[in-house]
């Protein structure tokens, strides 16, 4: 942070010995307000600010990088911390101080980071959480479950979240490894469409991606509800799924569209020959996603929409090449024929991961908003498989 003529600057960006600092309102006022320095003094003034200096503010953020430092200096309780920097301010920066809840929250944060209060734990039974990671910047409780055991399960919300995801009947479900800290497997969560936006009402930090860890998440969920969700839009995962059937049977579970056609892409990568063309010839692209296509037709039809796909020209011809390609799809979505041309049940009902009504009915057919959000909150940790003490600290800034 740089302090100047009044004004609170954010650094930039860096390069050599110049460092470029932009004014902290740059985002809520898009203020334009930029400075160069180089070896800590003042090389130009690039734009000038469109608005007045905030002495209050300045003195603020001030007073708060000083009880950071000071808690980095000394183990003095955070309550003291707090109160030696406090003593003597004149009311009109007292008014505007954080609360005395948020300040106890920033220096257990910098002394977490700086590795002085827990030691790194090197498994989920040696994780102890800071009491000030289990409530919101707010005092309200966040940590709502966490089971203690060998298999360890995190769940994070609130008391108003978990009301919104009663109200609000569709949710989407998503899991990520990237952010994850290394301690979980996957961190997974929960949103609802509230009106025409997606909101994260819940995360949980997961062992594993079994059956068995589903339910315990879901038997939290289904008992601190109200009302059953009427749709629930999720991954192709079978474990999922199936926790999600057993704990909401009155859902209506569908799997995300886009999801479809990543998993379709990467069977086509486990084919060099099936990739190769996929990639180098147009008309093979374009005619192969006929596949796809299936799932905008009505249910009783995709059975027969298949068979009749099969016997066009393009896939007669290229039957050796796509050979893997079309047995993949046919077991996973379809069903493979049997004896007395009956199917057996494929892994993926074809009612899961079909369109058709959605599309006519102007439902959701994909869970970007959630893919949105899982990228969006990669980007703004800056990094993958984070130290568990920083996920939680920025899991609260959400």
């Amino acid at each position: 942070m740089l302090c100047y003529e009044g004004y609170i600057y954010h650094k930039n960006r860096s390069k050599g010995q110049k460092i470029y600092w932009k004014c902290t309102k740059y985002r809520s006022e898009k203020c334009p307000g930029r400075l160069i320095t180089h070896n800590g003094m003042l090389l130009s003034r690039e734009a000038k600010h469109d608005h007045a200096p905030d002495i209050i503010e300045r003195n603020i953020r001030l007073l708060v990088n000083s009880i950071k430092e000071n808690a980095l200096q000394t183990m003095l309780p955070t309550q003291n911390v707090i109160s030696d920097s406090v003593q003597g301010l004149e009311s009109a920066i007292s008014a505007s101080m954080p609360s005395l809840p948020a300040l106890k929250k920033r220096v257990q944060r910098v002394r977490n980071e700086l590795g002085s209060s827990i030691p790194l734990p090197s498994s989920t039974l040696d994780l102890m959480i800071p009491e000030d990671y289990k409530i919101t910047l707010t005092g309200n409780r966040f940590l709502l479950y966490d089971n203690n055991s060998v298999e360890r399960i995190l769940i994070f919300s609130t008391e108003e979240n978990l009301r919104l995801l009663s109200n609000h009947r569709t949710w989407f479900c998503d899991g990520t490894f990237k952010t994850c800290p290394s301690l979980f497997q996957q961190l997974y969560s929960i949103h609802a469409k509230i009106y025409e936006s997606t909101f994260h009402l819940v995360y949980a930090l997961l062992p594993r991606k079994n059956e068995a860890t589903y339910n315990e998440l879901f038997k939290f969920i289904s008992r601190h509800i109200t009302s059953q969700p009427i749709s629930i839009s999720v991954d192709f995962e079978k474990s999922s799924i199936n926790s999600l059937s057993n704990y909401f049977p009155d859902s209506n579970i569908k799997a995300c569209y886009f999801h479809l056609g990543q998993s379709f892409w990467r069977k086509i990568q486990e084919h060099a020959q099936i990739r190769n063309l996929y990639v180098t010839n147009p008309s093979f692209c374009h005619k192969i996603k006929m596949l796809l296509s299936l799932a905008f037709l009505p249910i009783s039809d995709v059975i027969r929409g298949f068979e009749l796909m099969l016997e066009h020209e393009f896939f007669v011809s290229n039957e050796n090449i796509l050979q893997p390609l079309i047995e993949y799809f046919e077991d996973t979505y379809i069903g493979r024929v049997i004896v007395g041309n009956r199917r057996r049940t494929p892994i993926f009902p074809i009612s899961l991961w079909n369109v058709h009504d959605a599309t006519f009915s102007g439902c959701d057919r994909t869970t970007n908003g959630v893919e949105g959000w899982h990228h969006s909150f990669s980007r703004f940790v800056s990094g993958n498989h984070m130290p568990i003490l920083k996920f939680f600290y920025e899991i609260e800034r959400i």
